[in-house]
């Protein structure tokens, strides 16, 4: 019943259709003394099911109800959701969008962080850092293909084998489990050096442990140059271990662009803002 009431019903409607679900075709008399609720409230519910497409009523003056099967219900709560996403956001576009500040914010749910981390793939322009635990990547990993295949750099350290076309792809060089170690699950993603998150969830991904937000590009840059370094960390000592030769490890090296500042936005930001403060000084 729950579920039905966070797609919108009543309990009262939740319980009418599930009793008719399993009973159809019944009199409103007969739903109201099988649910044990009042007639006229049965009744006034049974009517807006109705209006609504979940029921069938026949006609005659032994008025009878039938439960639409739960498919079809479903079919038409996503039919109707779906036109009134697309309403909004017609309305909603026109909206000139507020600037960006540099407040650290706190994302309160897994999902609204799930969100939070497509969004911002898809804005990247250059350079994408993420490191990311298993049960996550499910959830995000064609985000990250789609961001890879507009050519922008991927860069993802991830802990079992997954399949990222375009990206470059770090595991980490200890011979552990890290997720079974923490006993959680993270995501910490910078874009541009310019915008950053960090999210923590339990397990199963069912709450937030901790999860922030930044679009500030000094503190999004510093924590670019972290985990890039952490990358570049874990591949030379992957590469040592494996008795990789000095011409691949310098590749490794390349590869990475560790130093390569100028083009990433959040750099450029940082050094528009310096001038401006000089300026005005």
């Amino acid at each position: 019943m729950e579920s039905l009431v966070e797609l919108g019903f009543t309990r009262l409607e939740a319980m009418a259709y599930i009793y008719l679900l399993k009973n159809s075709p019944a009199t409103g008399y007969q739903v109201a003394k099988s649910i044990d609720k009042p007639n006229s409230n049965t009744y006034q519910a049974l009517e807006a099911l109705a209006l609504r497409g979940v029921l069938v009523a026949g006609k005659g003056k032994r008025r009878l109800f039938r439960a639409v099967p739960y498919l079809e219900v479903l079919d038409q709560l996503e039919a109707s959701f779906k036109e009134r996403r697309a309403a909004a956001a017609r309305e909603l576009a026109s909206i000139p969008p507020a600037t960006s500040d540099f407040q650290v914010y706190t994302l309160q749910t897994v999902a609204q962080s799930l969100e939070r981390c497509r969004a911002m793939l898809s804005g990247a322009q250059k350079k994408v850092l993420i490191d990311v635990f298993p049960g996550i990547m499910p959830h995000i990993r064609d985000d990250l293909i789609t961001t890879a295949a507009r050519g922008v750099a991927v860069f993802a350290k991830v802990y079992e084998k997954v399949d990222i076309p375009g990206a470059r792809l770090v595991t980490d060089f200890r011979e552990i489990d890290v997720p079974q170690k923490w006993g959680i699950q993270w995501m910490n993603l910078i874009v541009d050096g310019r915008e950053h998150m960090y999210a923590c969830f339990d397990v199963e991904l069912r709450h937030v442990v901790h999860a922030i937000w930044d679009q500030g590009p000094y503190l999004a840059f510093l924590f670019h140059s972290g985990l890039l370094a952490e990358m570049v960390v874990d591949s030379l000592l992957g590469d040592i271990g494996h008795g990789t030769d000095r011409e691949d490890i310098n590749k490794t090296v390349e590869d990475f662009a560790f130093y390569d500042w100028d083009d990433l936005p959040g750099f450029q930001m940082i050094q528009a803002a310096c001038r401006v403060k000089t300026n005005g000084d």
